[in-house]
């Protein structure tokens, strides 16, 4: 019996570490805004990976780190102006990436951390892919 409860526990200790290691990652949620579809994630490395495999479907990628360690951030505000200046996307990054889908176009994209702006132009003209990297100095020894 005292053999019988030994292994059950190891199996169960062996066990343990294994379940939280097959944990399921699910992609990020897609979302559409007035038509423009997009998605925000990144954290983690499966949710890094789902978002890699949708990255083809977007033509339009962001990217937010801390300037000088690289570290990712999250929770940014991202706002999509068109070649006119008409706002056609505001939203919250839930992640380090944000991928959209935007008609054909030339873009202003605003991307803002903790109040502080910081502004790229993208350019979709002719079926165009772009990918635009956002850093931010690091400010009171924080991202």
């Amino acid at each position: 019996m005292k053999t019988a409860n030994a292994l059950v526990a190891l199996l169960l200790v062996i066990g343990l570490p294994a379940s939280g290691m097959c944990e399921e990652v699910s992609a990020p949620a897609v979302q559409t805004h007035e038509g423009i579809t997009y998605a925000s994630g990144g954290v983690g490395l499966g949710e890094r990976e789902a978002m890699q495999q949708m990255a083809k479907d977007y033509n339009l990628r962001l990217s937010f780190a801390a300037k000088g360690t690289g570290t990712y951030l999250a929770d940014i505000k991202v706002t999509i102006r068109d070649g006119k200046g008409k706002q056609v996307l505001d939203a919250l990054s839930d992640g380090p990436w944000f991928f959209a889908k935007l008609p054909v176009g030339k873009y202003r994209v605003t991307a803002e951390e903790d109040g502080r702006p910081l502004v790229q132009k993208a350019d979709l003209s002719g079926g165009r892919h772009a990918a635009l990297y956002f850093y931010w100095p690091e400010h009171g020894g924080k991202p």
